[in-house]
C-alpha cells in the first residue's frame, strides 16, 4: 500500500514543472517592471552642469560663471525630482490593484526591505563572511537556533530524558475515560469545501518553503488544489500520521538589534511548506470548534482566540487598575517574564493535556506524530545548512504551534491564584487589589507557593530578573517607599512605567509616557513622508496615510486617546504637519481644509471611531441595554456608566466608552449589523461630532 509521504512526493512532483515556468513568468514581469527614471533629456542636462562646474572651477572668482552653475545645479535638482516623481507614480498607477507589486516600489523607495542581508558573523575570535563561507556561516545559525531550549533546560537542571517523546512518537497517556467533558475528539474528516476555503483565506504571499512552492501559486487554482489535497489530508488523519515531508521548517535569521556580528542578536523565521499550512489552518479550524463548544479555554487567556485581543485583554487589565484605585485600594500589578516559553513546551506534557481535553485514538496519535521528528536548517545566500532535529517547544512558524501553547498553559489559569490574571500567550499579568501593602504581600507569596512549582513541573523558566511591579495609585503611598515583592528570595523590581502589550502604563494612568512613545514614532514616519514627496504625488502619498501613519496612530489609542490635552497637542501638531506635508500646504492651512482634502479623521476623531467600534464588537463589556424612558421615537440602546468620580479614572476606556456610545445618534446606537455601524458611526462622527 502507498504510504502518505510517497503520495506527497508524487504530488511535488508533478507541479514541480508548473512551479518552475510560474516562477520565471514572475522573474520576467519584475525585470520588465524595473525601468530607470532618468531620461536622454535629463542626462544632456547633467552633462551640461558638469560642464558649467568645470568652467566655474577653472574661473572661481569669475561671479557670472559661479551663478551659471548655481542655476544650473539648482534646475538640474528640479528636473531629477520631476522625473523621479513622474517615473515612481507611473508605475504605482500601474500597480493599484496588485498590493503586492505596489509594495515593492513603495519599499525600494524608502529604503525598507523584507529581510537585512548578513554580511558577517564572529564565530569564536573569528569573523567569518557571508558571501565567501555561506555554508558556515548557515550552520553556525543552525546550530545556535538548535541548541537554545537545550541550554536553557539545562542551566534550570530540568531532565531532559522527560523532555521529549521519542523518535517513534509512542507515549503511553493515561485516559481517563470518567472526565467530566462534553465529549472527545477521536477523529476528523475534511471536505473539499473546507480545503478550499481555507486556500482562498490565505495571503498572497510569494515565500516558499523547502518544497520551492508559495501561497500564490497554490490560490490560483483553488478548486484543482484542494480536490488533489483533500483525499491526502484525509488519509493522514485516518492512519494517524502527519506527513514528514512537512515537518522540515527552513530558517531564515533576522536581525532583531545589537552587534550584527552576534547570532545570539538574530531570531529565526521558519518556512513551512505552503501544504502544511493548509492542512494545519484546516486541523486548526476544527479543534478550535471543539475547545469552544467544551468551553475548554480560561476566560483570562485572550491570546490567538477567537473575538479577543490585545485590545480585550489591556481592557480586562486596565478596567482591573481603574475600579481598585477608584476605591482607594491598595493595587499592585506584577508582569512575569517568561524566557522561550514556545521553544521549551516539553512535548510529553503537551500529549498529557491534549489528553485531558479530550483528544484520543487517531487524533492524539496524528499530533504525536506531528510534534515528533520535526526538522530545521537555516538559508544563508541560498545555501542550506544541514538538517537538525528539534526535540523540544511547539514548531515555530507553524499555524498549530499558537493554539498547541495555548492548551499547554490552560491548566495554570485553574490554580487558585488570589491575583486577578491576564495572560497574552506568554504575556501574564497578575493584579492584586487589597486593603493594605501588607495582605498585597501575603496574597503574592501564597501564589508564587503555587506558581514557580507550576512552572518547574511545566518545563517554562520564569526569568526573575526581568519581571515587573508597579504601584498604582492616584497619590503616591506612605508605604510605597518600603515596598518589595519576592520570588525565590530575588527581588521583584519596582518600576513606575512598564511596557505591557506595546503599550507604556504609567502608575497613574495618565499615559503621558506612551504619548511621548507615539510622539516619537510619528516624527520618524513624518520625516520618511518627506522623503516620499520626492519621489510620490501627492494622490500616492494618501493612499500611503492610512498603512504608515493612521495605523501607528490608532493602536491602543481607545486607551490614551482621551488623556489630558497638553500630551495629545503634540500628537495633533505631527498629525497635522504630515497632512499639510502630503497636500502641499503651508503651515497656515486649517484643519477643516487639509482633513476634508485628506478625507481621514484626526485624532479625535479617530479616537471617536475606534471606541465606537470596540463597544460594538465587546457588548458585554459595556452593558448595553434599552432605556426605559419610552419616547415618540421608541426606546434606544444605550451604554450604563461605571460610578467613577475621579478624574484619571474617566480618562480609561470603560468610562470613555459608555461617553462615546451614549452621545452616537439613536440610528448608531440601535443598529445590529457591523457593516452598516460602522458607515453610521464615521458619517456621524466625521461630519457632526
Amino acid at each position: 500500500m502507498i504510504t502518505v509521504d510517497e503520495m506527497f512526493d508524487r504530488l511535488f512532483t508533478t507541479i514541480q514543472g508548473c512551479r518552475e515556468k510560474a516562477v520565471k513568468t514572475i522573474k520576467c514581469k519584475n525585470r520588465k517592471m524595473r525601468q530607470p527614471w532618468a531620461t536622454k533629456e535629463l542626462l544632456a542636462l547633467v552633462v551640461e552642469k558638469s560642464i558649467a562646474y568645470k568652467r566655474h572651477q577653472a574661473d572661481i572668482n569669475n561671479l557670472e560663471l559661479r551663478n551659471e552653475y548655481k542655476e544650473m545645479s539648482a534646475r538640474v535638482k528640479r528636473e531629477i525630482r520631476r522625473a523621479k516623481t513622474n517615473y515612481y507614480s507611473e508605475q504605482l498607477d500601474k500597480y493599484l490593484d496588485n498590493p503586492k507589486k505596489y509594495w515593492e516600489i513603495v519599499n525600494g523607495v524608502r529604503g525598507a526591505s523584507d529581510r537585512q542581508d548578513i554580511v558577517e558573523i564572529e564565530i569564536g575570535q573569528e569573523k567569518v563572511s557571508a558571501s565567501e563561507e555561506p555554508n558556515r556561516v548557515a550552520e553556525e545559525f543552525n546550530t545556535y537556533f538548535n541548541q537554545v531550549p537545550e541550554k536553557l533546560l539545562e542551566n534550570n537542571k530540568f531532565d531532559l530524558d522527560k523532555a521529549a517523546l521519542g523518535s517513534d512518537g509512542v507515549f503511553s497517556a493515561t485516559l481517563d475515560r470518567d472526565e467530566q467533558g462534553a465529549g472527545y475528539l477521536k477523529n476528523l474528516r475534511l471536505t473539499a469545501a473546507d480545503v478550499e476555503k481555507i486556500i482562498m483565506r490565505m495571503k498572497n504571499k510569494k515565500s516558499v518553503g523547502y518544497d520551492g512552492l508559495s501561497a500564490y501559486i497554490v490560490k490560483q487554482l483553488p478548486m484543482m488544489f484542494a480536490r488533489v489535497l483533500t483525499p491526502l489530508f484525509n488519509d493522514s488523519l485516518r492512519r494517524g500520521k502527519f506527513p514528514e515531508a512537512f515537518k522540515l521548517a527552513v530558517i531564515v535569521p533576522i536581525f532583531k538589534d545589537g552587534d550584527k556580528k552576534c547570532v545570539e542578536n538574530y531570531r529565526p523565521i521558519s518556512l513551512l511548506s505552503v501544504f502544511s499550512k493548509i492542512f494545519e489552518n484546516c486541523v486548526q479550524e476544527k479543534l478550535n470548534n471543539y475547545l469552544e463548544h467544551t468551553k475548554f479555554y480560561s476566560p483570562q487567556q485572550f491570546g490567538f482566540l477567537k473575538g479577543k485581543s490585545t485590545d480585550t485583554a489591556l481592557f480586562t487589565h486596565i478596567t482591573q487598575i481603574t475600579e481598585s484605585v477608584e476605591h482607594n485600594k491598595a493595587s499592585v500589578a506584577v508582569y512575569l517574564d517568561l524566557a522561550k516559553a514556545f521553544d521549551t513546551v516539553n512535548h510529553r506534557i503537551l500529549i498529557e493535556k491534549l489528553v485531558k481535553a479530550g483528544i484520543r485514538e487517531k487524533m492524539l496519535q496524528w499530533f504525536m506524530s506531528y510534534l515528533v521528528c520535526r526538522k530545521h536548517k537555516v538559508k544563508i545566500n541560498n545555501v542550506t545548512s544541514k538538517e537538525l532535529n528539534f526535540k523540544h517547544g511547539v514548531p515555530q512558524g507553524s499555524v498549530l504551534g499558537p493554539l498547541l501553547f495555548n492548551m499547554y498553559i490552560n491548566d495554570m489559569f485553574a490554580l487558585p491564584l488570589r491575583a486577578g490574571v491576564v495572560a497574552y500567550a506568554d504575556d501574564t499579568s497578575l493584579f492584586y487589589s487589597e486593603a493594605t501593602d501588607r495582605e498585597i504581600a501575603d496574597s503574592f507569596r501564597h501564589d508564587v507557593g503555587l506558581l514557580l512549582p507550576w512552572f518547574r513541573r511545566n518545563y517554562l523558566h520564569l526569568n526573575i530578573s526581568r519581571c515587573k511591579s508597579v504601584i498604582y495609585a492616584y497619590k503616591r503611598p506612605s508605604w510605597a517607599d518600603e515596598f518589595e515583592l519576592k520570588m525565590n528570595n530575588i527581588s521583584v523590581e519596582l518600576v513606575e512605567v512598564v511596557k505591557y502589550l506595546g503599550l507604556f502604563l504609567d502608575s497613574i494612568l495618565t499615559w503621558v509616557n506612551h504619548s511621548l512613545y507615539v510622539q516619537s514614532k510619528l516624527r520618524k514616519i513624518n520625516y520618511l513622508f518627506y522623503h516620499l514627496r520626492k519621489h510620490f504625488k501627492t494622490f500616492h502619498l494618501k493612499k500611503l496615510y492610512i498603512p504608515l501613519y493612521e495605523s501607528v496612530l490608532s493602536y491602543g489609542i481607545i486607551f490614551w486617546g482621551a488623556c489630558a490635552d497638553n500630551h495629545l497637542q503634540p500628537i495633533r501638531v505631527l498629525q497635522n504637519k504630515v497632512c499639510r506635508m502630503i497636500l502641499i500646504h503651508d503651515y497656515r492651512t486649517s484643519e477643516a481644509t487639509i482633513y476634508t482634502q485628506m478625507k481621514v479623521p484626526r485624532l479625535d476623531k479617530l479616537f471617536k471611531i475606534c471606541i465606537s467600534m470596540f463597544v460594538f464588537k465587546n457588548k458585554w463589556l459595556f452593558q448595553l441595554h434599552k432605556t426605559g424612558l419610552k419616547t415618540r421615537a421608541g426606546q434606544s440602546t444605550v451604554s450604563l456608566y461605571v460610578d467613577w468620580r475621579k478624574e484619571h479614572s474617566r480618562m480609561q476606556v470603560r468610562y470613555q466608552g459608555s461617553k462615546v456610545f451614549n452621545d452616537l445618534p439613536v440610528a448608531c446606537r440601535d443598529e445590529r449589523r457591523l457593516s452598516v455601524y460602522k458607515d453610521l458611526v464615521k458619517k456621524s462622527i466625521m461630519e457632526f461630532l
